[in-house]
Protein backbone atom coordinates (compact mmCIF):
# COMPACT_ATOMS: atom_id res chain seq x y z
CA UNK A 1 0.00 0.00 0.00
CA UNK A 2 1.96 3.06 -1.03
CA UNK A 3 -1.65 5.52 -1.92
CA UNK A 4 -1.19 9.09 -0.22
CA UNK A 5 -4.72 8.78 -0.32
CA UNK A 6 -5.51 5.59 1.29
CA UNK A 7 -3.34 6.82 3.89
CA UNK A 8 -3.96 10.36 4.53
CA UNK A 9 -7.72 10.58 3.28
CA UNK A 10 -10.09 7.42 3.48
CA UNK A 11 -7.90 5.02 6.24
CA UNK A 12 -6.68 8.34 8.05
CA UNK A 13 -10.10 9.56 8.92
CA UNK A 14 -11.78 5.82 9.44
CA UNK A 15 -9.05 5.82 12.30
CA UNK A 16 -10.39 9.36 13.58
CA UNK A 17 -13.61 7.48 13.43
CA UNK A 18 -12.57 4.75 15.38
CA UNK A 19 -11.00 6.65 18.28
CA UNK A 20 -13.18 9.18 18.83
CA UNK A 21 -16.50 6.91 17.76
CA UNK A 22 -17.99 9.61 15.84
CA UNK A 23 -18.46 10.39 12.44
CA UNK A 24 -17.89 14.46 12.66
CA UNK A 25 -14.20 14.02 14.16
CA UNK A 26 -11.92 16.69 15.05
CA UNK A 27 -9.75 15.74 11.92
CA UNK A 28 -12.52 16.37 10.24
CA UNK A 29 -12.26 20.52 11.59
CA UNK A 30 -8.67 20.46 11.79
CA UNK A 31 -6.86 22.76 9.33
CA UNK A 32 -3.33 20.64 10.19
CA UNK A 33 -5.57 17.62 8.10
CA UNK A 34 -6.77 19.93 4.89
CA UNK A 35 -4.66 17.61 2.64
CA UNK A 36 -6.92 14.77 3.65
CA UNK A 37 -9.83 16.78 2.27
CA UNK A 38 -11.97 16.87 5.13
CA UNK A 39 -15.25 17.64 2.73
CA UNK A 40 -15.17 14.27 0.96
CA UNK A 41 -17.99 12.20 1.79
CA UNK A 42 -17.89 9.88 4.33
CA UNK A 43 -19.18 6.50 3.42
CA UNK A 44 -15.59 4.33 2.61
CA UNK A 45 -14.15 5.63 6.10
CA UNK A 46 -17.13 4.54 7.51
CA UNK A 47 -16.99 1.35 6.01
CA UNK A 48 -13.12 1.45 7.34
CA UNK A 49 -14.34 2.13 10.99
CA UNK A 50 -17.14 -0.92 10.90
CA UNK A 51 -14.55 -3.12 10.02
CA UNK A 52 -11.78 -1.81 12.83
CA UNK A 53 -15.04 -1.92 15.08
CA UNK A 54 -15.54 -5.71 14.24
CA UNK A 55 -12.07 -6.57 14.49
CA UNK A 56 -11.84 -4.65 17.70
CA UNK A 57 -8.74 -2.78 16.61
CA UNK A 58 -7.07 -0.80 14.24
CA UNK A 59 -5.82 -3.67 11.39
CA UNK A 60 -5.74 -2.37 7.82
CA UNK A 61 -5.08 -5.55 6.08
CA UNK A 62 -8.86 -6.22 7.04
CA UNK A 63 -9.67 -3.05 5.20
CA UNK A 64 -7.63 -3.98 2.32
CA UNK A 65 -8.70 -7.52 2.53
CA UNK A 66 -12.41 -6.54 0.88
CA UNK A 67 -10.71 -5.48 -2.36
CA UNK A 68 -9.79 -8.15 -4.29
CA UNK A 69 -13.94 -9.45 -3.52
CA UNK A 70 -14.98 -6.16 -4.51
CA UNK A 71 -12.98 -6.90 -8.18
CA UNK A 72 -14.29 -10.22 -8.40
CA UNK A 73 -17.45 -8.64 -8.19
CA UNK A 74 -16.88 -6.59 -11.19
CA UNK A 75 -15.39 -8.52 -13.53
CA UNK A 76 -18.57 -11.09 -12.17
CA UNK A 77 -20.62 -8.30 -13.76
CA UNK A 78 -18.60 -7.41 -16.73
CA UNK A 79 -19.11 -10.54 -17.91
CA UNK A 80 -22.76 -10.51 -17.08
CA UNK A 81 -23.50 -7.30 -19.09
CA UNK A 82 -21.04 -9.30 -22.07
CA UNK A 83 -23.72 -11.74 -22.25
CA UNK A 84 -26.53 -9.42 -22.18
CA UNK A 85 -24.91 -7.74 -25.43
CA UNK A 86 -25.73 -11.31 -27.08
CA UNK A 87 -21.75 -12.40 -26.93
CA UNK A 88 -20.86 -16.20 -26.60
CA UNK A 89 -19.66 -17.66 -23.58
CA UNK A 90 -16.38 -18.19 -24.86
CA UNK A 91 -16.09 -14.48 -26.46
CA UNK A 92 -17.31 -12.85 -23.25
CA UNK A 93 -14.62 -14.45 -21.10
CA UNK A 94 -12.30 -12.83 -23.39
CA UNK A 95 -13.28 -9.68 -23.44
CA UNK A 96 -13.86 -9.87 -19.60
CA UNK A 97 -9.95 -10.93 -19.61
CA UNK A 98 -8.75 -7.61 -21.25
CA UNK A 99 -10.62 -5.79 -19.10
CA UNK A 100 -9.20 -7.14 -15.91
CA UNK A 101 -6.23 -6.64 -17.06
CA UNK A 102 -6.76 -2.74 -16.93
CA UNK A 103 -3.62 -1.28 -14.83
CA UNK A 104 -5.78 1.36 -12.74
CA UNK A 105 -8.63 -1.56 -11.72
CA UNK A 106 -5.40 -4.30 -11.22
CA UNK A 107 -4.03 -1.66 -8.92
CA UNK A 108 -7.32 -0.89 -6.74
CA UNK A 109 -7.93 -4.27 -6.55
CA UNK A 110 -5.03 -5.41 -4.09
CA UNK A 111 -1.83 -4.04 -5.61
CA UNK A 112 -0.25 -0.46 -4.35
CA UNK A 113 -3.92 1.14 -4.63
CA UNK A 114 -6.04 -0.66 -2.61
CA UNK A 115 -8.25 1.33 0.00
CA UNK A 116 -9.16 3.78 -2.90
CA UNK A 117 -12.87 4.87 -3.68
CA UNK A 118 -12.82 4.84 -7.34
CA UNK A 119 -13.01 1.13 -7.50
CA UNK A 120 -16.54 0.73 -5.39
CA UNK A 121 -17.79 3.57 -8.39
CA UNK A 122 -16.14 1.09 -10.68
CA UNK A 123 -18.49 -1.73 -8.84
CA UNK A 124 -22.01 0.52 -9.03
CA UNK A 125 -21.64 1.43 -12.52
CA UNK A 126 -20.97 -1.86 -13.62
CA UNK A 127 -23.87 -2.78 -11.83
CA UNK A 128 -26.05 -0.61 -12.96
CA UNK A 129 -25.52 -1.79 -16.70
CA UNK A 130 -26.19 -4.95 -15.71
CA UNK A 131 -29.68 -3.89 -14.43
CA UNK A 132 -30.32 -1.53 -17.68
CA UNK A 133 -29.24 -4.71 -19.96
CA UNK A 134 -31.31 -7.39 -18.23
CA UNK A 135 -34.17 -5.74 -19.16
CA UNK A 136 -35.73 -5.20 -15.72
CA UNK A 137 -36.97 -1.71 -16.25
CA UNK A 138 -40.14 -1.92 -13.48
CA UNK A 139 -38.18 -0.79 -10.60
CA UNK A 140 -35.39 0.17 -12.64
CA UNK A 141 -35.25 4.28 -12.29
CA UNK A 142 -35.32 3.36 -8.03
CA UNK A 143 -32.87 1.01 -8.01
CA UNK A 144 -30.39 3.38 -10.08
CA UNK A 145 -31.50 5.99 -7.66
CA UNK A 146 -29.95 4.47 -4.73
CA UNK A 147 -26.86 3.05 -6.24
CA UNK A 148 -26.41 6.48 -7.81
CA UNK A 149 -26.97 8.22 -4.53
CA UNK A 150 -24.74 5.81 -2.74
CA UNK A 151 -21.72 6.53 -5.02
CA UNK A 152 -22.17 10.36 -3.97
CA UNK A 153 -21.60 9.36 -0.78
CA UNK A 154 -18.43 7.34 -1.47
CA UNK A 155 -16.98 10.29 -4.36
CA UNK A 156 -18.12 13.82 -5.04
CA UNK A 157 -17.93 12.72 -8.80
CA UNK A 158 -20.60 10.05 -8.31
CA UNK A 159 -23.11 12.67 -8.51
CA UNK A 160 -22.89 12.49 -12.20
CA UNK A 161 -24.27 9.35 -12.32
CA UNK A 162 -27.93 10.27 -11.51
CA UNK A 163 -27.82 11.05 -15.55
CA UNK A 164 -28.19 7.64 -15.90
CA UNK A 165 -31.64 7.74 -15.07
CA UNK A 166 -32.92 10.08 -17.44
CA UNK A 167 -31.98 8.13 -20.26
CA UNK A 168 -34.05 4.50 -18.93
CA UNK A 169 -37.51 4.65 -20.69
CA UNK A 170 -40.31 5.86 -19.02
CA UNK A 171 -42.41 8.92 -18.28
CA UNK A 172 -39.82 12.42 -17.91
CA UNK A 173 -42.13 13.27 -14.52
CA UNK A 174 -40.72 9.71 -13.15
CA UNK A 175 -37.40 10.38 -14.32
CA UNK A 176 -37.58 13.97 -12.88
CA UNK A 177 -38.15 12.43 -9.47
CA UNK A 178 -35.98 9.56 -9.23
CA UNK A 179 -33.09 12.18 -10.41
CA UNK A 180 -33.79 14.24 -7.62
CA UNK A 181 -34.57 11.21 -5.21
CA UNK A 182 -30.61 10.16 -6.77
CA UNK A 183 -29.26 13.50 -5.77
CA UNK A 184 -30.96 14.12 -2.28
CA UNK A 185 -27.92 12.15 -0.14
CA UNK A 186 -25.22 14.30 -1.91
CA UNK A 187 -27.72 17.52 -0.71
CA UNK A 188 -27.68 16.33 2.44
CA UNK A 189 -24.15 15.62 3.27
CA UNK A 190 -23.56 19.40 1.59
CA UNK A 191 -25.85 20.84 3.71
CA UNK A 192 -24.42 18.21 6.75
CA UNK A 193 -21.45 20.23 6.11
CA UNK A 194 -22.68 23.58 6.60
CA UNK A 195 -24.14 22.49 9.98
CA UNK A 196 -21.08 20.94 11.31
CA UNK A 197 -19.07 23.66 10.06
CA UNK A 198 -16.52 21.25 8.24
CA UNK A 199 -14.45 23.62 5.80
CA UNK A 200 -13.54 22.66 2.03
CA UNK A 201 -9.69 22.63 1.50
CA UNK A 202 -10.45 23.69 -2.18
CA UNK A 203 -13.38 24.48 -4.45
CA UNK A 204 -14.75 25.77 -8.06
CA UNK A 205 -14.74 29.31 -9.51
CA UNK A 206 -14.81 30.47 -13.19
CA UNK A 207 -11.35 31.70 -14.46
CA UNK A 208 -12.48 33.68 -16.94
CA UNK A 209 -12.62 32.55 -20.65
CA UNK A 210 -8.53 33.14 -21.23
CA UNK A 211 -7.93 31.03 -17.71
CA UNK A 212 -10.65 28.56 -19.08
CA UNK A 213 -9.39 27.82 -22.17
CA UNK A 214 -5.85 27.27 -20.92
CA UNK A 215 -6.85 25.27 -18.11
CA UNK A 216 -9.08 23.19 -20.60
CA UNK A 217 -6.18 22.64 -23.07
CA UNK A 218 -4.17 21.52 -19.81
CA UNK A 219 -6.64 19.07 -19.07
CA UNK A 220 -7.21 17.66 -22.48
CA UNK A 221 -3.50 17.50 -23.42
CA UNK A 222 -2.92 15.65 -20.25
CA UNK A 223 -5.75 13.01 -20.70
CA UNK A 224 -4.37 12.08 -23.99
CA UNK A 225 -0.77 11.82 -22.97
CA UNK A 226 -2.22 9.50 -19.96
CA UNK A 227 -4.18 7.38 -22.40
CA UNK A 228 -1.14 6.52 -24.75
CA UNK A 229 0.64 5.50 -21.75
CA UNK A 230 1.31 2.18 -23.20
CA UNK A 231 3.21 0.82 -20.10
CA UNK A 232 -0.34 0.84 -18.27
CA UNK A 233 -2.25 -0.30 -20.95
CA UNK A 234 -3.60 3.14 -21.30
CA UNK A 235 -2.87 2.91 -24.98
CA UNK A 236 -6.61 0.87 -25.01
CA UNK A 237 -7.91 4.17 -24.78
CA UNK A 238 -7.42 5.64 -27.86
CA UNK A 239 -7.65 2.62 -29.36
CA UNK A 240 -10.79 2.77 -28.31
CA UNK A 241 -11.46 6.56 -28.83
CA UNK A 242 -10.81 5.91 -32.94
CA UNK A 243 -12.35 2.34 -33.27
CA UNK A 244 -15.48 3.72 -31.90
CA UNK A 245 -15.48 6.87 -33.60
CA UNK A 246 -16.73 6.10 -36.97
CA UNK A 247 -18.58 2.62 -35.97
CA UNK A 248 -22.54 1.32 -35.29
CA UNK A 249 -23.62 0.39 -32.16
CA UNK A 250 -26.85 -0.81 -31.44
CA UNK A 251 -29.83 0.94 -30.03
CA UNK A 252 -29.52 -0.23 -26.42
CA UNK A 253 -25.80 1.07 -26.02
CA UNK A 254 -26.18 4.15 -27.83
CA UNK A 255 -29.32 5.29 -26.34
CA UNK A 256 -27.79 4.29 -22.37
CA UNK A 257 -23.97 3.40 -21.62
CA UNK A 258 -22.96 6.57 -24.61
CA UNK A 259 -24.90 9.24 -23.43
CA UNK A 260 -24.29 8.53 -19.92
CA UNK A 261 -20.51 8.59 -20.65
CA UNK A 262 -20.30 11.62 -22.40
CA UNK A 263 -22.22 13.33 -19.24
CA UNK A 264 -20.09 11.96 -17.12
CA UNK A 265 -16.94 12.39 -18.73
CA UNK A 266 -17.86 16.33 -19.44
CA UNK A 267 -18.60 16.40 -15.70
CA UNK A 268 -15.26 15.15 -14.65
CA UNK A 269 -13.65 17.40 -17.35
CA UNK A 270 -15.25 20.66 -16.36
CA UNK A 271 -14.61 20.42 -12.49
CA UNK A 272 -11.27 20.46 -13.32
CA UNK A 273 -11.52 23.31 -15.44
CA UNK A 274 -13.29 25.45 -13.06
CA UNK A 275 -11.07 23.99 -9.97
CA UNK A 276 -9.13 26.33 -7.72
CA UNK A 277 -6.08 24.36 -7.30
CA UNK A 278 -3.91 24.75 -10.51
CA UNK A 279 -4.73 21.57 -13.21
CA UNK A 280 -0.83 20.86 -13.23
CA UNK A 281 -0.56 20.24 -9.44
CA UNK A 282 -3.00 17.13 -9.63
CA UNK A 283 -4.41 15.88 -12.73
CA UNK A 284 -1.54 13.84 -13.80
CA UNK A 285 -2.11 11.84 -10.42
CA UNK A 286 -5.78 11.32 -10.49
CA UNK A 287 -6.31 10.94 -15.01
CA UNK A 288 -6.17 6.98 -14.31
CA UNK A 289 -8.85 7.11 -11.52
CA UNK A 290 -11.53 9.06 -13.27
CA UNK A 291 -10.52 6.60 -16.82
CA UNK A 292 -10.87 3.63 -14.51
CA UNK A 293 -14.47 5.12 -13.23
CA UNK A 294 -15.72 5.78 -17.10
CA UNK A 295 -14.54 2.25 -18.10
CA UNK A 296 -17.74 0.40 -17.49
CA UNK A 297 -19.86 2.45 -20.20
CA UNK A 298 -17.12 2.87 -22.48
CA UNK A 299 -16.48 -0.85 -22.35
CA UNK A 300 -19.59 -1.75 -23.02
CA UNK A 301 -19.69 0.59 -25.65
CA UNK A 302 -16.39 -0.52 -27.07
CA UNK A 303 -17.66 -4.46 -26.68
CA UNK A 304 -21.01 -3.69 -28.73
CA UNK A 305 -19.39 -1.81 -31.65
CA UNK A 306 -16.46 -5.26 -31.84
CA UNK A 307 -20.04 -7.01 -32.07
CA UNK A 308 -22.13 -5.03 -34.73
CA UNK A 309 -18.80 -4.23 -36.54
CA UNK A 310 -16.99 -7.74 -36.75
CA UNK A 311 -17.25 -8.46 -40.58
CA UNK A 312 -15.56 -5.65 -41.44
CA UNK A 313 -12.64 -6.16 -38.78
CA UNK A 314 -12.04 -9.06 -40.09
CA UNK A 315 -12.12 -7.74 -43.09
CA UNK A 316 -9.91 -5.40 -42.09
CA UNK A 317 -7.01 -8.03 -40.37
CA UNK A 318 -7.50 -10.01 -43.93
CA UNK A 319 -6.33 -7.05 -45.81
CA UNK A 320 -3.66 -5.88 -43.41
CA UNK A 321 -2.14 -9.77 -43.31
CA UNK A 322 -2.07 -9.67 -47.31
CA UNK A 323 -0.15 -6.44 -46.97
CA UNK A 324 2.01 -7.55 -44.62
Amino acid sequence: MNSIDVVGIWLLKAKAMFSEKKIVTSVLKNPKYSYSHPQYPPSLPFLGWGVYESGGRIDERRVLLIYPAVYAAILTLTYGVMRKLNWGQTESLALTYMYSMFSPLLAQAGRKQAGNADIWLTLIYWAMLFLFFAGKTGKLRRVVALLSGAAALIKTEGILSAAAILFIPGKRNDKLIWTAAALAPFVLWEGAKKIWGIEADYGLHWPGAGGGASRAAAVVLGTAKEMANVRNWYVFWPVMVLATAGGKVKERPRQFALPVLLIMAAGMWGIYTMGEIPVGDYFSGSTDRLLLQLSPFWWTVFAEYLKVNRDTLAGLLQKLQRTF
